[in-house]
């Protein structure tokens, strides 16, 4: 954790790669929607 006057910033890496599993989610049902798309049309 760093903290400043500014505010805080969880910089621990358990929580930076959470965050990148959440994205590679977000992608992968982004590119699965997409997927549907073109065979639906």
């Amino acid at each position: 954790m760093i903290r400043s006057a500014y505010g805080s910033i969880d910089a621990r890496v358990d929580t930076q790669l959470e965050t990148i599993r959440e994205e590679l989610l977000q992608i992968a049902a982004h590119s699965t929607e997409e997927g549907a798309n073109a065979d639906g049309a």
